[in-house]
């Protein structure tokens, strides 16, 4: 079974996100990504992210999940109607948990 891994948050300051979810859920700070950080509470992350652009909206932008099998995981959602909303990530630098 595919498990929740992090949920992602599009917003203007991830630092000063970040000490909001330190001090109202004691989370902690786990990681950096290219735009932003991580928090967690030890089980599910949540990726503070940057907005890039006057069109990116703020809020949840995405979640991810922890699969055993990235192929198997990506022809069983696609069967199951799902699609890529900008196509599949082919670059050497996509990050994948």
């Amino acid at each position: 079974m595919a498990k929740l891994r992090h949920i992602a948050i599009v917003v203007r300051d991830p630092e000063e996100s970040a000490k909001f979810f330190e001090q109202a859920f004691d989370m902690k700070v786990v990681g950096r990504a290219r735009r932003g950080l991580y928090v967690s509470d030890g089980a599910i992350n949540v990726a503070l992210l940057k907005v890039e652009s006057e069109t990116e909206r703020l809020g949840v932008t995405h979640f991810g999940m922890w699969v055993d099998d990235l192929d198997a995981a990506e022809k069983k959602v696609l069967d199951a109607g799902g699609s890529y909303l900008s196509g599949c990530p082919t670059s050497p630098h996509s990050f994948y948990e």
